[in-house]
């Protein structure tokens, strides 16, 4: 089972879009949680998508098929899913901050305590949103990563750019517009993180059917006519 769970984490660090899967609205810290665990993901140039589909199945979580990992959001007694029906790997909000916090390292302990990780987790995000701020172009995650999964060099897409606002008055530290996060730093200068769209990539690029094709002005228009009446069984047209 631990090695399992080693994979798990390692599928988590290669993937570029990830699903917040909420599987409980009880307990405590569950809401902070999800909101350091939005920033985490996009602090780390990867897109989050929120899920909220009751008890987790694979019939529902395949129906995301541009979702390349998931991490659940439950109870301390339902957190960890360790079914090899699912498509896609399952982690722990535990085992996605080891996957994606730099220099994080397992020492053995696990944590599952919510609110301990929403606080952890809150500063760790806010950590690497600064640090993505101050390097810029230069950022190390805009290189080629070793993937042991794949055991060669894995290009990582970044789904956020950063916009820049100088001395922008009120408000606060967060999200504001879907796939936005908001940094202030002590000087008043504020950066947006703006997210594009990974459904949309995914339809563009792997997809087979888009719905139909609609050709403006290729299509001559018809007036409506009367269609057939009465029922499946019998038409009025048909007879006995």
């Amino acid at each position: 089972m631990l090695r399992r769970r080693y994979v798990m984490v390692q599928k988590a660090k290669d993937a570029g879009v990830i699903g917040i899967v909420v599987g409980t609205l009880g307990v405590v810290s569950y809401l902070p949680l999800i909101e350091h665990l939005k920033k985490l993901i996009i602090a780390c140039g990867k897109k989050p998508y929120l899920i909220a589909v009751g008890k987790p199945s694979p019939a529902k979580l395949g129906n995301f098929l541009e979702i390349q990992a998931f991490v659940l959001v439950a109870c301390p007694e339902n957190t960890l899913v360790d079914s090899k029906e699912f498509m896609q790997p399952i982690v722990t909000p535990f085992e996605l901050e080891i996957a994606l916090v730099r220099g994080k390292e397992w020492t053995g302990q696990y944590e599952t305590d919510l609110t301990k990780l929403a606080e952890r987790i809150g500063l760790e995000a806010d950590e690497e949103l600064q640090r993505k701020l101050d390097h810029g172009s230069e950022d190390e995650d805009d290189e080629p990563h070793f993937s042991l999964m794949t055991g060669g060099y894995k290009s990582r897409k970044q789904y956020g750019n950063v916009e820049e606002t100088q001395g922008a008055d009120g408000g606060v530290d967060g999200e504001t517009s879907e796939g936005a996060v908001l940094l202030r730093n002590p000087a008043g200068a504020v950066s947006k993180f703006v997210m594009n769209s990974a459904a949309g990539d995914f339809l563009n690029s792997k997809r087979s059917f888009k719905g139909l094709e609609v050709k403006f002005g290729e299509t001559a228009v018809e007036t409506a006519n009367e269609g057939r009446a009465g029922v499946a069984s019998g038409y009025s047209e048909e007879g006995n």
